[in-house]
């Protein structure tokens, strides 16, 4: 190094100071990187509903928010791996002091902090065997404590790999977005699942939350709140998400081509009157001309009320040589017919194909062949 003497001390400092944020005993920051991966689901019901308890009036709803978190063991990278979580919690928020007194679950005023209840509760030996209830008069008061669950879950228990929000709700949206502006739950590209949700798509994906972009996106009756579907499902978060799953007739042709083959790993589009053969010819079209480098597609399945056979795929592929080559068809007596067959890029990559037509819809999907 071509530094001087005091530039050489003050190099050394420098390093002797970052050293001891990480390995001190009383930093912050050696805590944190020492803390195992942990994940977390939030699912927050669709609005008021009538409360469960016989004869209940106007003023007897409630919202239940349903809190879990774990850890990952070892092995724990896969979603699929079984996972028992540390806690399975539900927030209920009732409107009145009637029902609130008659409900039997713990009073969450009694327990004013996260750390309280998770660490001094008399039965927390127990807690990953049962459902946790904790009861709070508000919404305000509710979503006040499952943020700060939140917060202490992602800041004392665990570096957080996984969060997962279930919102299907404007009001609670609205309510819970200051808390990911200011608050950093997760550098991990979350998970949302939308359904019956109308919003601002773009004020949404905004959010500091999704800065990353999304792992996982599933969407059932989702718009913007213009009542617009397309704004919304064209949103470049969506489109580039890892895992899409789309179960409403809200996707056509030009949604199908729309989707960025580099990033999507699984495409699933169900419950679709819109798309049509074409469509799908041509994003078998776009698997076979993308270059192997820039793609990530492993899975994509296409439902549609569009009724329509192989042929008809073909038709609108047929610039694709092997897929002529048909490996088996599987007849029924009901009327159904499904095809298979094989499409086997340049770059030496191949999927398998399938297409089925059934008596009121048909579903078509490609797969990596592994």
């Amino acid at each position: 190094m071509n530094l001087g003497n005091a530039d050489l001390v003050n190099v050394i400092r420098v390093n002797r100071k970052l050293y001891s944020f990480s390995h001190s005993k009383k930093s912050p920051l050696r805590h944190i990187l020492n803390l195992p991966f942990g994940w977390i689901s939030v699912h927050i019901g669709s609005g008021p509903k009538p409360n469960r308890y016989e004869g209940g009036d106007q003023c007897a709803l409630e919202y239940t928010v349903y809190l879990k978190f774990g850890e990952f063991d070892a092995n724990g990278i896969s979603k699929n791996t079984y996972r028992r979580p540390r806690m399975n919690l539900e927030f209920l928020v009732f409107y009145c002091d009637e029902h609130f007194n008659i409900d039997t679950s713990d009073d969450g005023s009694k327990w004013p902090t996260p750390d309280l209840y998770i660490n001094d509760h008399p039965e927390k030996a127990y807690f990953e065997y049962f459902n946790l209830k904790l009861k709070y008069r508000g919404l305000e008061a509710g979503l006040g404590a499952v943020q700060a669950f939140i917060w202490y879950i992602a800041s004392v228990c665990y570096r957080v790999k996984e969060l997962t929000l279930n919102i299907n709700s404007e009001e609670i949206w609205k309510a819970m977005a200051p808390f990911f502006e200011d608050n950093n739950i997760t550098l991990a590209r979350p998970s949302i699942f939308i359904e019956n949700f109308k919003f601002d798509s773009k004020a949404l994906f905004s959010s500091r939350l999704f800065r990353n972009g999304l792992n996982e996106v599933s969407c059932y009756e989702a718009e913007d709140s213009k009542g617009n579907q397309n704004d919304f499902l064209l949103n470049d978060k969506i489109l580039k998400s890892r895992d899409v799953m789309i179960c409403d007739n809200s996707i056509d042709d030009g949604h199908v081509m729309a989707f960025d083959l580099s990033s999507v790993i699984i495409l699933r589009l169900e419950g679709q009157t819109k798309i049509t053969a074409k469509g799908v010819g041509e994003f078998f079209r776009k698997v076979y001309a993308a270059d192997e480098s820039k793609i990530s597609l492993h899975f994509a399945f296409f439902h549609s009320a569009e009724k329509f056979e192989y042929e008809d795929v073909l038709a609108a592929a047929s610039d694709i040589p092997s897929l002529a080559e048909i490996t088996q068809i599987i007849g029924s007596n009901n009327g159904s017919k499904e095809v298979q067959s094989v499409l086997k890029c340049t770059s030496g990559r191949s999927y398998k194909v399938r297409v089925k037509k059934q008596i009121y819809y048909s579903i078509a999907s490609i797969e990596t062949i592994k």
